[in-house]
Protein backbone atom coordinates (compact mmCIF):
# COMPACT_ATOMS: atom_id res chain seq x y z
CA UNK A 1 0.00 0.00 0.00
CA UNK A 2 1.40 3.28 -1.20
CA UNK A 3 2.36 5.99 1.48
CA UNK A 4 3.94 9.33 1.55
CA UNK A 5 5.37 11.55 4.10
CA UNK A 6 2.95 14.52 3.76
CA UNK A 7 -0.20 12.00 4.49
CA UNK A 8 1.62 9.89 7.57
CA UNK A 9 1.51 11.24 11.27
CA UNK A 10 4.65 10.78 13.09
CA UNK A 11 5.01 10.70 17.26
CA UNK A 12 7.91 9.30 19.24
CA UNK A 13 8.94 9.44 23.25
CA UNK A 14 10.49 7.55 26.07
CA UNK A 15 9.40 4.06 26.69
CA UNK A 16 8.91 5.52 30.58
CA UNK A 17 9.37 8.70 31.79
CA UNK A 18 9.29 9.42 35.57
CA UNK A 19 9.90 12.44 37.58
CA UNK A 20 10.01 13.25 41.53
CA UNK A 21 12.08 14.00 44.87
CA UNK A 22 14.33 11.07 45.51
CA UNK A 23 13.45 9.02 42.38
CA UNK A 24 16.65 7.97 41.74
CA UNK A 25 15.81 4.64 44.08
CA UNK A 26 13.29 3.82 41.30
CA UNK A 27 16.46 3.01 38.88
CA UNK A 28 16.68 -0.44 40.04
CA UNK A 29 13.17 -1.87 39.66
CA UNK A 30 12.93 0.17 36.65
CA UNK A 31 16.20 -1.12 34.96
CA UNK A 32 15.06 -4.72 36.13
CA UNK A 33 13.46 -6.36 32.82
CA UNK A 34 17.50 -5.38 31.17
CA UNK A 35 19.19 -6.89 33.71
CA UNK A 36 21.83 -5.71 36.53
CA UNK A 37 25.07 -4.66 35.38
CA UNK A 38 24.94 -0.73 33.97
CA UNK A 39 27.69 1.26 32.57
CA UNK A 40 27.51 4.78 33.55
CA UNK A 41 28.96 7.73 31.45
CA UNK A 42 28.99 10.75 34.06
CA UNK A 43 30.70 14.09 34.40
CA UNK A 44 33.44 13.78 36.45
CA UNK A 45 32.88 17.33 37.80
CA UNK A 46 29.55 15.20 39.81
CA UNK A 47 31.52 12.29 41.69
CA UNK A 48 29.18 13.52 44.67
CA UNK A 49 26.18 11.32 42.87
CA UNK A 50 28.95 8.23 41.95
CA UNK A 51 28.33 6.08 45.48
CA UNK A 52 24.34 6.68 45.11
CA UNK A 53 25.05 4.76 42.16
CA UNK A 54 26.91 2.72 43.58
CA UNK A 55 24.81 1.54 46.39
CA UNK A 56 21.74 0.77 43.69
CA UNK A 57 23.30 -0.97 41.26
CA UNK A 58 26.36 -2.61 43.36
CA UNK A 59 30.31 -3.61 42.67
CA UNK A 60 29.80 -4.68 38.81
CA UNK A 61 28.74 -0.89 38.04
CA UNK A 62 31.14 -0.11 35.36
CA UNK A 63 32.08 4.23 35.99
CA UNK A 64 32.87 5.71 32.37
CA UNK A 65 33.91 9.49 33.34
CA UNK A 66 32.80 11.68 30.28
CA UNK A 67 35.79 13.28 28.32
CA UNK A 68 33.90 16.51 27.40
CA UNK A 69 32.44 16.28 23.96
CA UNK A 70 30.12 14.52 21.99
CA UNK A 71 32.22 13.94 19.17
CA UNK A 72 33.41 10.67 17.34
CA UNK A 73 36.34 10.23 19.18
CA UNK A 74 34.76 10.02 22.81
CA UNK A 75 31.52 7.94 21.02
CA UNK A 76 34.28 5.05 19.94
CA UNK A 77 36.30 5.23 23.00
CA UNK A 78 33.13 4.69 25.07
CA UNK A 79 32.34 1.80 23.06
CA UNK A 80 35.81 0.47 22.98
CA UNK A 81 35.59 0.24 26.83
CA UNK A 82 32.28 -1.57 26.66
CA UNK A 83 33.16 -4.38 24.19
CA UNK A 84 34.98 -6.56 26.02
CA UNK A 85 32.54 -6.19 29.48
CA UNK A 86 29.23 -7.35 30.34
CA UNK A 87 26.99 -4.69 30.70
CA UNK A 88 23.16 -4.75 30.24
CA UNK A 89 21.90 -1.29 29.73
CA UNK A 90 24.13 2.50 29.56
CA UNK A 91 22.94 5.09 32.01
CA UNK A 92 23.47 8.48 30.70
CA UNK A 93 23.99 10.79 34.03
CA UNK A 94 24.61 14.28 33.07
CA UNK A 95 24.06 17.00 30.45
CA UNK A 96 22.81 16.95 26.94
CA UNK A 97 26.23 16.18 25.89
CA UNK A 98 26.36 13.00 27.83
CA UNK A 99 23.04 12.37 27.34
CA UNK A 100 23.80 12.19 23.08
CA UNK A 101 27.04 10.43 23.40
CA UNK A 102 25.49 7.36 25.35
CA UNK A 103 22.36 7.65 22.63
CA UNK A 104 24.52 6.96 20.26
CA UNK A 105 26.59 4.36 22.27
CA UNK A 106 23.85 2.53 22.78
CA UNK A 107 22.05 2.28 19.54
CA UNK A 108 25.54 0.90 17.98
CA UNK A 109 25.49 -1.46 20.53
CA UNK A 110 21.98 -2.60 21.11
CA UNK A 111 21.80 -1.82 24.15
CA UNK A 112 18.41 -0.20 26.13
CA UNK A 113 19.49 3.16 27.17
CA UNK A 114 18.40 5.00 30.44
CA UNK A 115 18.69 8.63 30.60
CA UNK A 116 18.81 10.38 34.26
CA UNK A 117 19.31 14.43 33.52
CA UNK A 118 21.37 16.37 36.50
CA UNK A 119 19.99 19.34 35.02
CA UNK A 120 16.95 20.20 33.00
CA UNK A 121 18.33 22.86 30.50
CA UNK A 122 17.11 21.10 27.06
CA UNK A 123 15.00 18.76 25.31
CA UNK A 124 17.88 16.34 24.69
CA UNK A 125 16.81 13.38 27.31
CA UNK A 126 13.62 12.55 25.63
CA UNK A 127 14.43 12.64 21.84
CA UNK A 128 15.78 10.24 19.36
CA UNK A 129 18.40 12.40 18.03
CA UNK A 130 21.89 13.27 19.03
CA UNK A 131 24.12 16.56 18.13
CA UNK A 132 27.75 15.15 17.24
CA UNK A 133 30.35 17.73 17.60
CA UNK A 134 33.72 17.91 16.27
CA UNK A 135 36.35 17.32 18.94
CA UNK A 136 36.71 20.93 19.19
CA UNK A 137 33.09 21.51 19.79
CA UNK A 138 31.97 22.34 16.03
CA UNK A 139 28.78 21.22 15.59
CA UNK A 140 29.05 18.24 12.98
CA UNK A 141 25.74 16.36 12.19
CA UNK A 142 22.62 15.16 14.15
CA UNK A 143 22.29 11.49 14.71
CA UNK A 144 18.58 10.00 14.70
CA UNK A 145 18.37 7.06 16.95
CA UNK A 146 16.08 5.07 19.15
CA UNK A 147 13.73 7.28 21.54
CA UNK A 148 15.78 6.11 25.08
CA UNK A 149 13.99 3.43 27.11
CA UNK A 150 13.79 5.23 30.33
CA UNK A 151 14.28 9.23 30.95
CA UNK A 152 14.38 9.50 35.06
CA UNK A 153 14.06 13.18 36.63
CA UNK A 154 15.32 13.26 40.35
CA UNK A 155 13.53 16.44 41.69
CA UNK A 156 16.02 16.85 43.95
CA UNK A 157 19.14 16.40 42.02
CA UNK A 158 17.94 18.91 39.40
CA UNK A 159 17.00 21.56 42.12
CA UNK A 160 20.64 21.23 43.71
CA UNK A 161 22.26 21.97 40.39
CA UNK A 162 23.25 25.66 39.55
CA UNK A 163 19.97 27.76 38.48
CA UNK A 164 21.22 29.60 35.52
CA UNK A 165 20.77 25.55 33.73
CA UNK A 166 17.17 25.96 35.51
CA UNK A 167 16.60 29.12 33.44
CA UNK A 168 18.14 28.30 30.27
CA UNK A 169 15.79 24.90 30.14
CA UNK A 170 12.90 27.67 30.11
CA UNK A 171 14.69 29.86 27.29
CA UNK A 172 14.87 26.76 25.22
CA UNK A 173 11.64 25.67 26.25
CA UNK A 174 9.36 28.75 25.53
CA UNK A 175 10.14 28.41 21.54
CA UNK A 176 8.40 24.89 21.16
CA UNK A 177 5.46 25.79 20.90
CA UNK A 178 5.98 28.69 18.18
CA UNK A 179 8.34 26.30 16.40
CA UNK A 180 5.22 23.68 16.44
CA UNK A 181 3.04 25.64 15.57
CA UNK A 182 4.92 27.02 12.61
CA UNK A 183 5.78 23.89 11.17
CA UNK A 184 2.08 22.76 11.56
CA UNK A 185 0.84 26.35 9.69
CA UNK A 186 3.84 25.62 6.96
CA UNK A 187 2.88 21.78 6.34
CA UNK A 188 6.72 21.12 7.48
CA UNK A 189 7.62 17.55 8.40
CA UNK A 190 8.55 17.39 12.29
CA UNK A 191 12.08 16.28 13.36
CA UNK A 192 11.09 12.52 13.24
CA UNK A 193 10.11 12.85 9.26
CA UNK A 194 6.39 13.26 9.65
CA UNK A 195 3.38 14.94 10.02
CA UNK A 196 2.41 17.16 13.49
CA UNK A 197 -0.03 15.13 15.24
CA UNK A 198 -2.70 17.00 17.38
CA UNK A 199 -0.83 15.38 20.38
CA UNK A 200 2.38 16.89 19.86
CA UNK A 201 0.69 20.34 19.23
CA UNK A 202 -1.00 20.00 22.82
CA UNK A 203 1.86 19.04 24.19
CA UNK A 204 4.07 21.96 23.18
CA UNK A 205 0.95 24.52 24.08
CA UNK A 206 1.04 23.20 27.26
CA UNK A 207 4.68 23.52 27.73
CA UNK A 208 4.87 26.93 27.13
CA UNK A 209 1.57 27.80 29.55
CA UNK A 210 3.41 25.81 32.23
CA UNK A 211 6.66 28.06 31.81
CA UNK A 212 4.51 31.34 31.52
CA UNK A 213 2.78 30.39 34.87
CA UNK A 214 5.70 28.72 36.93
CA UNK A 215 8.96 29.91 35.20
CA UNK A 216 9.16 32.71 38.03
CA UNK A 217 8.81 30.74 40.89
CA UNK A 218 10.49 28.12 40.14
CA UNK A 219 13.56 29.71 39.00
CA UNK A 220 13.08 31.60 42.43
CA UNK A 221 12.68 28.28 44.66
CA UNK A 222 15.66 26.03 42.57
CA UNK A 223 18.05 29.41 43.25
CA UNK A 224 16.83 28.40 46.89
CA UNK A 225 17.61 24.39 46.39
CA UNK A 226 13.97 23.91 46.77
CA UNK A 227 11.42 21.34 45.29
CA UNK A 228 7.99 23.21 44.78
CA UNK A 229 4.78 22.42 42.51
CA UNK A 230 6.43 24.95 40.70
CA UNK A 231 9.94 23.49 40.05
CA UNK A 232 8.19 20.19 39.55
CA UNK A 233 6.10 21.64 36.86
CA UNK A 234 8.72 23.35 35.02
CA UNK A 235 11.02 19.92 34.92
CA UNK A 236 8.28 18.13 33.40
CA UNK A 237 7.74 21.26 30.75
CA UNK A 238 11.84 22.09 30.44
CA UNK A 239 12.06 17.88 29.50
CA UNK A 240 9.14 16.37 28.55
CA UNK A 241 6.98 18.31 27.00
CA UNK A 242 9.64 19.93 25.53
CA UNK A 243 11.23 17.07 24.20
CA UNK A 244 8.31 15.85 22.26
CA UNK A 245 6.81 18.92 21.66
CA UNK A 246 9.84 19.77 19.72
CA UNK A 247 10.52 16.38 18.25
CA UNK A 248 7.10 15.23 17.09
CA UNK A 249 5.59 18.87 16.85
CA UNK A 250 8.50 20.65 14.33
CA UNK A 251 11.44 22.41 15.26
CA UNK A 252 11.34 26.00 13.04
CA UNK A 253 15.66 26.08 13.09
CA UNK A 254 16.96 25.78 9.62
CA UNK A 255 18.33 22.32 9.04
CA UNK A 256 21.09 21.37 9.73
CA UNK A 257 21.28 23.41 12.95
CA UNK A 258 20.04 21.55 15.68
CA UNK A 259 17.33 23.18 18.20
CA UNK A 260 19.33 23.14 21.34
CA UNK A 261 22.53 25.40 22.02
CA UNK A 262 25.66 24.23 21.09
CA UNK A 263 27.45 26.27 23.64
CA UNK A 264 27.30 25.62 27.20
CA UNK A 265 29.32 25.89 30.74
CA UNK A 266 32.00 23.18 31.44
CA UNK A 267 30.23 21.74 34.10
CA UNK A 268 27.54 18.60 33.97
CA UNK A 269 28.54 18.40 30.36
Amino acid sequence: MASSLSSTYLFGSPSRYIQGEGALAQLPSLAAQYGTIPAILYPPELPQYIESFKSIFGDDTFLIPFQGECCWDEINRVINLLSDREVHFIIAFGGGKVIDTVKVVADKMGKPTFVVPSIASSDAPCSAGAVVYTAEGQYLEVYATKSPTCVLMDSRVIADAPVRFFAAGIGDGLSTWFEARACLRAEAPNVLGGRSTHTAQALASLCYTLLKTHGPQATRDVAEHRVTPAVEAVIEANTLLSGLGFESGGGAAPPPLPKRPTGGAPNHA
